[in-house]
């Protein structure tokens, strides 16, 4: 894990800031990596979570504390969501009265925030997380949040070990499923590798939130652009190529084999099972 852990020189050892090391070892523990890169946040970012890798990334070298416990939360709010869909992340208290009883204790000013996400373009969906976020960056201090996470992850720990003795019990690990896992795992896979070629570009230069190019960008930004889309439509290629393989090919070869001995209701057969197929992928586990 990058961080300040082993920095003597580090901003964190003032005693001020006293539980900040505990707070970084509890991220490690919990798998949460930490890098230092301007470039992944926008203009008007300090810091960003990103889910897909479990990665905090710091917009500076040294970060402020508030903002180290703000993005540790975002975390917290990820991990609340592992034992579920790993894909999403929700709030720590429950909707809606004791999150409200809590942004309320924090003394955030959540209609002033608020008004500010829209305006920075912030995804709606995301307001309510980022809040929770700022307010307990702002009311606990960097161990209580350890100790929160602490937490999380002994419940899903349990969770985990329930599941297990579930699987064993039923003896449900079929081909098809592992068939399935494979296919949403290397569909995860192609698209993260296309983030990490194109190291956050659409929404650094605005596109996926205010307008092409309303953020503040480079020059080289907007030259790379032919190569962004370019990489972009050979993603989309490689997506289609690999979806119409797994999804669309078995059913197809299933219909040719049976066109003789079912008079053209193989057609539709394979149709029915072909959604079926789709569906059972996309409901599956994601890992």
């Amino acid at each position: 894990m990058k961080s300040s852990l082993n920095n003597k020189d580090s901003i964190y050892e003032d005693s001020r800031y006293e539980g900040v090391e505990y707070l970084l070892k509890t991220l490690d523990k919990a798998g949460i990596s930490i890098d230092f890169d301007e470039k992944q946040c926008s203009s008007h970012e300090e810091g960003v979570y990103l889910l897909d890798e479990r990665k905090i990334i710091f917009a500076e070298d040294k970060p402020s504390v508030h903002v180290l416990k703000l993005l540790s939360w975002n975390a917290l709010q990820h991990c609340k969501m592992w034992k579920y869909d790993d894909t999403k992340s929700r709030t720590f208290y429950p909707w809606k009265k004791e999150f409200e009883d809590f942004i309320n204790t924090s003394g955030i000013d959540a209609n002033k925030l608020t008004e500010t996400y829209k305006e920075s373009g912030l995804d709606p969906s995301r307001i309510i997380l980022s809040l929770e976020a700022e307010a307990a960056a702002t009311f606990y201090l960097p161990e209580q949040i350890a100790d929160f996470f602490c937490q999380c992850l002994k419940e899903n720990k349990l969770s985990n070990e329930v599941d297990i003795d579930k699987k064993v019990q039923r003896l449900k690990i079929t081909p098809l499923e592992t068939i399935a896992d494979c296919i949403n795992w290397f569909g995860a896979a192609l698209w993260r590798g296309y983030l990490k070629l194109t190291r956050g570009y659409w929404k650094r230069t605005g596109f996926i939130n205010k307008g092409p190019f309303t953020e503040k960008v480079s020059i080289l930004d907007i030259l790379s652009f032919p190569l962004m889309l370019a990489l972009y439509l050979g993603y989309l290629f490689l997506a289609f190529i690999f979806y119409s393989f797994v999804f669309i090919y078995p059913f197809r070869q299933f219909a040719l084999f049976f066109a003789n001995m079912s008079s053209g209701v193989s057609g539709g057969i394979a149709i029915v099972g072909m959604v079926a197929w789709i569906n059972y992928v996309l409901t599956r586990p994601k890992k």
